[in-house]
């Protein structure tokens, strides 16, 4: 018996911006998230502080990180659809809605046990006034 399968992959979004980033400026290494020109994005490649790169910057994409923030209350990912926000001082997710944060999408799959958390990415970040 033949078994047909279907792939369908999502067509990325990528945009060139400048690593502008007014908090906590850095450069920022191929795979690192951060929110730059109102987007929640993924550097595609390395890019150093005031440089022009390539950002991955598509909604509706899933993001697997354990770099959360090490404050207990603001990493506690422990129900599914919760926000996820960006806390640029740390460079970290949060799950605090604070001023000052962005709110970058909303968990998919609960923090495990090795601190990882899954969750489904905006194409625009929201910033907590």
């Amino acid at each position: 018996m033949d078994t047909m399968v279907f792939v369908d992959k999502a067509s990325a979004k990528h945009l060139r911006l400048v690593n502008k980033l007014a908090t906590n400026p850095s450069d920022l290494k191929q795979g690192d998230f951060t929110v730059v020109a109102g987007y929640a994005a993924i550097a595609d490649e390395d890019v150093v502080q005031d440089a022009v790169g390539s950002f991955n910057v598509e909604g509706g994409i899933l993001v697997q990180s354990a770099k959360l923030h090490t404050t207990a209350t603001k990493n506690d990912f422990s129900t599914v659809g919760q926000d996820v926000f960006w806390h640029m001082g740390t460079q970290t997710f949060s799950a605090v809605s604070a001023t000052g944060n962005w709110k970058v999408g909303s968990i998919v799959e609960v923090k495990d046990a090795n601190g990882v958390i899954i969750f489904d990415k905006l194409r625009r970040a929201v910033l907590v006034a």
